[in-house]
């Protein structure tokens, strides 16, 4: 039985020749976003805690947290701040706040946490992204 280096050695540079071509694991180019930051309010006052969704009508959506004073800022992937050009709908998810493992058992479960899908979409652009998304009417208007 002899062995032959030679047909393995070329089909293995044929793999690698032909995964060089056609790359392996697809392409990692990030479209271009644009920067979005904006408050979300109830009632007039700003909703802290919440998550918030922009979901374009093709692409990858883009999302963030408020802050103490119900800001954020939109991360389309981690690391990439923004979101996609075009228009988008607004989800507004209020998080759950666990209970307190020091407090007695509750009798009636606390409520499940809200959500709001506002029924206009936004639209972001390659200029001005700040938004003021009032959850209780249910608009998102761009601001300065």
């Amino acid at each position: 039985m002899k062995f032959e280096l030679r047909p393995i050695v070329a089909g293995s540079l044929t793999v690698v020749s032909l995964l060089a071509v056609i790359g392996c694991g697809g392409g990692t180019e990030i479209p271009a976003v644009y920067p979005v930051t904006g408050v979300i309010l109830r009632d007039g006052v700003p909703l802290a805690d919440v998550n918030v969704d922009f979901l374009p009508d093709n692409g990858r959506p883009s999302s963030g947290s408020t802050d103490k004073d119900g800001k954020f800022v939109l991360e389309y992937l981690k690391g990439t701040r923004g979101a996609l050009k075009g228009s988008h709908k607004i989800r507004v998810e209020e998080r759950f706040q666990g209970a307190d493992p020091q407090a007695p058992p509750m009798a009636v479960p606390p409520p499940e946490p809200k959500s709001y899908n506002l029924p206009q979409p936004v639209q972001v652009n390659a200029t001005t992204n700040k938004f003021v998304i009032d959850v209780t009417a249910g608009t998102a208007t761009s601001s300065s």
